[in-house]
């Protein structure tokens, strides 16, 4: 594989818990694709929830740093950490990536398989 990317707007799927670490919600779907207003507020997110306890709707946005993350990793990039995504996380936190599908993958001879999903045995 030469390159693993991500297509634009990708649905991201994790879990997360509460700050205090008491509270957890699996199989979370985030993308920049959506937004959702947060209430009592005039801000948006990518994702609004509230856990049961909360006074406070937790939200998490997904970002772009530049210098920082870029949405592929290269084959040149073997045992180097490659940040391919930021998430502005406030009352809740991700604590585990589930890869599963969309992704974009290139072999070293130059083809391309789109909508490649992860969570199966894949190989070109």
């Amino acid at each position: 594989v030469a390159r693993l990317a991500l297509p634009p707007h990708h649905t991201f799927c994790v879990s997360l818990s509460s700050p205090d670490g008491m509270e957890t919600k699996d199989t979370v779907f985030i993308s920049d694709n959506e937004e959702f207003d947060i209430p009592n507020s005039k801000g948006t997110a990518h994702f609004v929830m509230k856990w049961p306890e909360s006074k406070k709707e937790a939200t998490i946005n997904v970002v772009s740093i530049p210098k920082h993350t870029r949405p592929y990793i290269d084959a040149e990039d073997s045992e180097t950490y490659v940040p391919i995504a930021a998430f502005e996380c406030r009352g809740a936190d991700i604590t585990k990536w589930f890869p599963e599908s969309g992704y974009i993958v290139r072999s070293t001879a130059g083809t391309t398989w789109t909508d490649v999903d992860l969570k199966e045995d894949w190989n070109e």
